[in-house]
């Protein structure tokens, strides 16, 4: 950082006298010094009207930054809202595919009851068409 003694302008910068400016270019910087244009500067020696300057610069900035902070608080709490209304559709989907199963299951079971029975119905059937068949069998070999 170096204060402006002097005012001036060049191809690369323009200052007035009295502001406080950064300069990257060391070459530069030498030949501002050495003509008596700028000098070395620490905040230690800003002005009181500068730190004022500073001052309101820094407070409006804070302020900014607060803004910013509350619009991103609430960007986030409404992200929140819709992230907690996903979950609970899709903790309602899922029950009802699983009442769904459980009433597949159920029917299922039932169809496979039913055709247990029917299967041990026929096969009683067809165990007391054989006995009546061995029972007519033996009567022909009395016979």
């Amino acid at each position: 950082m170096y204060k402006v003694i002097k005012g001036f302008t060049s191809e690369k910068i323009s200052a007035s006298k009295g502001k406080v400016i950064d300069i990257k270019d060391k070459k530069l910087v030498n030949n501002l010094i050495d003509a008596g244009v700028i000098e070395p500067f620490s905040n230690k020696e800003l002005s009181s009207v500068e730190k004022d300057n500073e001052i309101t610069f820094l407070k409006s900035e804070v302020t900014r930054l607060e803004q910013e902070k509350n619009v991103l608080i609430q960007e986030k709490e409404k992200l929140q809202e819709a992230l907690n209304e996903q979950l609970e559709n899709t903790t309602e989907k899922e029950k009802e595919n699983d009442d769904n199963l459980e009433n597949e299951d159920l029917e299922s079971n039932k169809n496979s009851n039913k055709e247990d029975e029917s299967n041990k119905n026929s096969n009683k059937e067809d165990e007391s068409k054989d006995g009546e068949i061995v029972a007519d069998s033996k009567k022909d070999k009395k016979e």
